[in-house]
């Protein structure tokens, strides 16, 4: 996918959930979308550290795909 045109360090969001899964870290906000979830609670479970390997840069947090794929798996084992 093309970059965007503008400053070369703009983040911009994967199309889809198979781009997102080969990219190393996306910021939560476009993640939040991909995997079925409102960003404000992604933000939050970001925040009490329900996400693994989340990270927060500045003002945005970064999730990566194996570490929301490991949540979900976190959460399917507590419904049970």
């Amino acid at each position: 996918m093309p970059r965007p045109k503008g400053s070369k360090n703009k983040n911009f969001a994967p199309a889809n959930i198979e781009q997102a899964r080969g990219m190393a870290r996306i910021r939560a906000v476009h993640a939040a979308p991909l995997w079925g979830m409102n960003s404000e609670d992604l933000r939050l479970r970001c925040l009490r550290k329900q996400v693994p390997e989340a990270v927060r840069d500045g003002r945005y947090w970064y999730v990566t795909p194996a570490g929301m794929d490991r949540m979900f798996e976190q959460m399917r084992g507590k419904q049970r």
